[in-house]
């Protein structure tokens, strides 16, 4: 099991690290299960975020697999951690990129070609109560998508998550 504040410490592991990560099946079909479930802690929040990485990382190369559908679950995760007030977890934006980036615990998650929803609009108001989720940061420079089993195999470990990719993948396998 991984701590969220073990985050510094990975992040610093993975920095140099420039061989790519092959992506296996089990992982995508995991992560197309989290998008679907609810952000309740930062946990869940660096899971969800951690997932939409892995999904943007394999769709690259496997496009007869899946499509960019996942792309409309990166602003409701947002929205979600504003309307929950999860802590830890900050959004920023690139205009001129139309560039999200999102920041769980330290770890920056970018997603290209993104539109604000009303709801961060509003969060990027600094006189709005809820300007605590909005950031203006850079990014690190830190390229995730070629190392995104690795980032999602440590969200998977991380204690605290309410979700439990187990009983998802269960109750995915009884429907089938």
């Amino acid at each position: 099991m991984a701590n969220i504040q073990d985050i510094k410490s990975f992040k610093e592991e993975i920095h140099n690290q420039t061989e790519k990560v092959e992506i296996p099946r089990l992982s995508v079909d995991k992560a197309l299960l989290v998008i679907n479930s609810e952000i309740k802690n930062t946990q869940d929040a660096f899971l969800y975020f951690a997932s939409l990485n892995l999904l943007n990382a394999y769709v690259k190369n496997h496009r007869k697999e899946i499509s960019y559908g996942f792309k409309g679950k990166i602003n409701p995760g947002i929205d979600s951690i504003i309307n929950n007030e999860i802590e830890g977890v900050l959004f920023g934006y690139d205009e001129d990129e139309k560039c999200t980036l999102v920041n769980a615990s330290g770890l920056q998650f970018t997603f290209h070609g993104m539109v604000l929803s009303d709801l961060q609009k509003k969060a990027r108001n600094v006189d709005d109560t809820n300007h605590k989720y909005y950031t203006v940061e850079e990014w690190e420079g830190l390229r995730l998508q070629p190392l995104a089993e690795k980032v999602f195999e440590f969200a998977e470990q991380l204690e605290g998550l309410t979700i439990d990719i187990e009983s998802l993948l269960d109750n995915e396998n009884e429907l089938e």
